[in-house]
């Protein structure tokens, strides 16, 4: 897989268009994108890096990757990305679950909650409120307050499966495109323009 890791517009167009030049060009499984996780805090800058890669590869009918999505924003805008372009696979990867071990934080992306039951935690939480694989069999929290290798790896499953929940749920509403618009300003404030520009860059190309 070829990959594309770029700390500016101007430089993400440059590898990509050496990669098109060269003979091997569609000889590749697919391309990844990386880059994005510095830009985390500005949906401006992510719009603008997705755009260019989703309209460079808008006739590329392989797989297409982004290496370090985080936090549901990214995740639903890379989606619909994706839905607009008609890409039959996009897929994308994070590490943020990890939390779970390394700061034994429990997260609920949909409810947009973290907690953590680290050494300085004072919650007083007598169960996990979630009922998910990992939380259901987790009767006494005094488990995952001891820390350690086992309470970080529950709480890093629990993670993880939120990440799989909601990137099944905002790829089950791509399918109607409204829906997925309605959600994302309402429940995800995403901006109406960062919309309105992703549907012109597709129309009409990017500038």
């Amino acid at each position: 897989m070829g990959v594309i890791r770029q700390f500016t517009l101007q430089e993400e167009l440059n590898i990509i268009n050496l990669y098109k030049k060269t003979e091997t060009f569609y000889q590749y499984d697919g391309f990844a994108l990386g880059g994005i996780v510095p830009l985390t805090q500005n949906y401006y800058d992510i719009v603008n890096i997705l755009a260019v890669f989703f309209e460079q590869f808008k006739d590329y009918n392989k797989p297409l990757h982004i290496l370090g999505v985080s936090g549901t924003k990214t995740m639903a805008l890379m989606t619909y990305f994706k839905k607009l372009y008609k890409k039959e696979i996009v897929t994308y990867d994070s590490a943020s679950y990890g939390n779970g071990a390394i700061r034994l934080e429990f997260i609920n992306l949909f409810n947009k909650f973290k907690i953590s039951f680290g050494n300085n935690s004072e919650n007083k939480l007598t169960k996990l409120p979630c009922l998910c694989p990992v939380c259901s069999k987790i009767k006494d929290l005094t488990l995952i307050r001891q820390g350690g290798s086992i309470p970080g790896a529950l709480l890093s499953l629990h993670n993880l499966y939120q990440y799989i929940q909601f990137s099944y749920f905002i790829n089950a509403i791509s399918d109607d495109i409204q829906i997925m618009e309605d959600y994302m300003i309402k429940n995800l404030e995403i901006e109406n323009r960062l919309l309105d520009f992703i549907k012109e860059t597709y129309s009409n190309g990017y500038e």
